[in-house]
């Protein structure tokens, strides 16, 4: 068995390897992926890093109601349980699209990317709130968001799994939409009240620009 000190320098090579992915470099990324059976189950290790993240920003927004409220509970859980979830969808997707060949590489990319994007997405909110004024955080968050979230996933699926722009496009909006799901689940299974608070404040929004 992989001592502690082993399994982190290995997190950290493929962490390093995600950077790429980051920077749009998908044949350097793939030189630090471990692309054995062992490591496909190894890539899931890139929940911790996210969750280490997620908790120390919970931590330093704490306005005095403690870090494990509901809301925050449903976040750990989406956390924890995103990559597994979209591990076992996306066996039965690449299969319906005949893709299935490269589902376990693509698998281990997508973790590494979604840990590295987690963590750097989560320091990146918690600098801007720190120093910014609020007008400049939601335009760049938005950018740096859709950036990371929607096209660096793009990226990733359609370098991972070898397909067009055009294919890569409807399953980046199907694994989006997966974790949409997954997310709003986790919300009405452990903080129903605060799912309808956010359902209320989207009716409020809707209608504001209706109106407009």
């Amino acid at each position: 068995m992989a001592s502690k000190d082993s399994l982190f320098k290995y997190s950290v090579v493929h962490l390093r390897g995600a950077v790429d992915l980051l920077l749009c470099r998908f044949q350097k990324a793939v030189k630090y992926f471990d692309f054995s059976a062992e490591g496909y189950w190894k890539s899931f290790l890139a929940v911790f890093f996210a969750l280490f993240s997620l908790l120390f920003s919970m931590v330093i927004f704490d306005e005095g109601k403690g870090v494990f409220t509901a809301l925050n509970n449903a976040k750990i859980t989406f956390y924890i349980l995103s990559l597994p979830l979209f591990a076992l969808v996306m066996v039965y997707f690449t299969k319906w699209l005949k893709i299935d060949q490269y589902y376990s590489p693509m698998i281990i990319i997508y973790n590494w990317y979604w840990g590295l994007k987690s963590i750097v997405l989560i320091f990146v909110q918690i600098i801007m709130i720190k120093f910014l004024s609020i007008e400049a955080i939601g335009s760049i968050l938005t950018v740096f968001s859709v950036y990371l979230n929607i096209y660096l996933l793009w990226y990733v699926l359609r370098n991972s799994l070898k397909i067009s722009a055009l294919l890569a496009a409807g399953v980046t909006l199907f694994a989006f939409v997966l974790n949409m799901v997954f997310f709003m689940g986790s919300l009405y299974l452990i903080a129903p009240d605060d799912m309808k608070k956010i359902k209320v404040q989207l009716e409020v929004e809707m209608q504001k620009n209706q109106n407009q």
